[in-house]
């Protein structure tokens, strides 16, 4: 059996603005690990290992500085994972906002030879399949999956990061999902 190997990824960079319906960030989403991943949760797992990442606060950049820093944390992130993970061990990320996805599927990416191998499940009520210039919030949580299955998202730095696009009949998307009129509905009915 695989070792744990807990990754507290504290994050809230996905989060921009409010999210649709809020009027306030979901300020407090990056202490989660913390709460999640004590001490005394991880006596239970006495073999896990346990790494740790901060991702930049949203209130610290400028919406023209956003898509950089989410680009370079997440290669940062994602090169934690590659590096600690051990060929015995299991990666568990818990994070703050889900934008942490990106990062995690892009180390799973980077340690498999060929992506049409790979299967993604999303437990969500949304699809976070948005573009940038549809999003309605210009949150990163909003459109990370699309980053993975679409030549032509419309954030080139983070694209740069997601080499070759993974399909999108490897997705299988579980929950209510309320998919946005403004252009991600549309693409996920081409797509599946």
């Amino acid at each position: 059996m695989p070792i744990p190997h807990f990754y507290k990824l504290r994050s809230r960079i996905g989060l921009l603005n409010p999210p649709i319906h809020h009027t306030e960030s979901n300020i407090g989403v990056e202490n989660g690990p913390d709460a999640i991943l004590t001490e005394s949760f991880l006596r239970s797992f006495p073999k896990s290992a346990l790494d740790t990442f901060d991702f930049p606060l949203p209130e610290t950049l400028t919406k023209e500085h956003y898509e950089s820093a989410i680009a370079t944390s997440a290669s940062q992130c994602r090169d934690l994972i590659t590096q600690t993970l051990k060929r015995d061990e299991i990666q568990i990320a818990i994070g703050g906002d889900h934008s942490i996805t990106f990062s995690t599927f892009l180390a799973v990416l980077a340690q498999k030879q060929n992506p049409q191998e790979i299967g993604y499940i999303q437990f969500d009520s949304h699809g976070d399949m948005n573009l940038r210039q549809e999003s309605l919030t210009d949150n990163f949580h909003g459109m990370y999956v699309r980053a993975f299955l679409d030549a032509d998202f419309d954030m080139p730095k983070i694209k740069a990061l997601v080499s070759p696009t993974f399909p999108a009949t490897n997705v299988l998307f579980i929950g209510n999902l309320d998919l946005d009129e403004t252009g991600e509905k549309q693409y996920f009915t081409q797509q599946h």
